[in-house]
């Protein structure tokens, strides 16, 4: 079940870089770079350690620290008819080369 759940988180981080990506720059970069905040929504809070090593381990694999991040227990919306496990939002304020926000 814990390979579930960290298919689940890369899945949510791929879709939320994929949203981002298309507004600037390759995969670890924008989202890994500039993302100061995120939500993880997990529908059963039995995932929540799998969930968290996932996301740490996705932002160590791009060589960052992860974002600062809050976890809730929520019912996750159904997505093509099988209820989501894990949902993430994130704010994301795009900083200049030398690490000043813009």
């Amino acid at each position: 079940e814990e390979e579930d759940t960290a298919a689940h988180v890369e899945a949510c981080i791929a879709a939320t870089e994929a949203a981002v990506d298309a507004l600037d720059g390759p995969r670890c970069t924008l989202l890994s770079r500039d993302c100061f905040y995120a939500h993880l929504y997990v529908s059963d809070m039995a995932d929540f350690a799998a969930a968290n090593r996932a996301y740490v381990g996705h932002f160590d694999s791009c060589g960052k620290t992860p974002p600062s991040r809050a976890c809730v227990g929520l019912a996750c919306p159904t997505v093509d008819t099988r209820a989501a496990a894990i949902e993430i939002d994130c704010v994301v304020a795009p900083a200049s080369h030398d690490g000043d926000a813009r």
